[in-house]
């Protein structure tokens, strides 16, 4: 009987990070994009949490939706904290498991994360002179939200 070996986690995000061509974690583009987006992150939380509470509505008053964009803010934070590597990988499966424990809809999620990153498109936009560098990072950028996708949905399907 032939038996498939099992990748271990590290395995497995080194063949995602080379499936989104993704494996400078010392990427200068990157660097250069979450020091711009640490230093805006509230904003990117604030375009997370307006999309997430249209879509399922809480029914949050201002102090508590103050709180939930604090949260969300420390979760981007410390996205931007990690270089896009192995370890950003593993940090994306933990949240995705989160979302499923909790029986949260991935979906939601997603949605609410995409309105998040396109924010982020937009600080590291304003944030940068050079139209060019923009154009190369807004590109790798949108690699890594393929890559945010795939990592929710496959570790919730799992």
């Amino acid at each position: 009987m032939i038996h498939a070996r099992i990748e271990t986690q590290e395995e497995r995000a080194l063949r995602r990070l080379r499936l989104f061509d993704l494996m400078a974690p010392d990427d200068p583009d990157f660097v250069l994009a979450f020091r711009l987006l640490t230093q805006r992150a509230q904003e990117v939380a604030q375009a997370y949490t307006k999309r997430y509470l249209e879509i399922v509505p809480l029914g949050l008053d201002d102090k508590k939706q103050a709180k939930f964009v604090e949260r969300v803010t420390v979760g981007f934070k410390a996205r931007y904290d990690v270089p896009v590597g192995v370890d950003w990988v593993l940090k994306g499966e933990e949240l995705a498991q989160d979302i499923h424990r909790r029986g949260a809809d991935p979906a939601d999620h997603l949605s609410a994360l995409s309105f998040a990153q396109t924010k982020e498109i937009i600080v590291v936009f304003e944030g940068i002179e050079d139209p060019a560098v923009g154009i190369r990072i807004a590109a790798k950028m949108s690699r890594l939200q393929a890559l945010d996708a795939e990592i929710l949905l496959t570790t919730v399907k799992q």
